[in-house]
């Protein structure tokens, strides 16, 4: 049986987030990423308009990671097993999407670019 293949939106957003993680987001262009992926820029370029694009969905991901993951409860009587979890959640999170921590204002301004609107300030 053959795996269903990836659309190719999804695995721009995939590898580009494994490359940043690897190489950093301002090392790696949008040449690279279509490089890595065995595609054109052009086929790149009618996904996403430029790398802000990318890095804004990979920051998305980011944040509906969070939303779905435990969070401590607001009563006063957490447990450890709360506590384990929600920090198990807090440090994946930063490992997954480490290249949003290596210089985490510029992508945050790369963010608010791409749809301020949708970014609470």
């Amino acid at each position: 049986m053959n795996k269903p293949r990836i659309k190719t939106y999804d695995r721009i957003i995939q590898e580009s987030l494994k490359l940043f993680n690897e190489q950093g987001e301002r090392s790696i262009t949008t040449n690279h990423i279509a490089a890595h992926l065995g595609i054109s820029p052009g086929n790149l370029y009618y996904h996403f308009r430029n790398k802000e694009e990318i890095v804004y969905q990979i920051f998305l991901q980011y944040r509906d990671f969070i939303i779905q993951r435990p969070a401590i409860p607001e009563n006063p009587a957490v447990t450890v097993v709360d506590l384990v979890s929600y920090l198990d959640t807090a440090f994946l999170a930063m490992w997954k999407f480490r290249f949003l921590f290596y210089d985490l204002p510029a992508c945050w301004r790369a963010a608010r670019n791409c749809k301020p609107s949708t970014i609470s300030s």
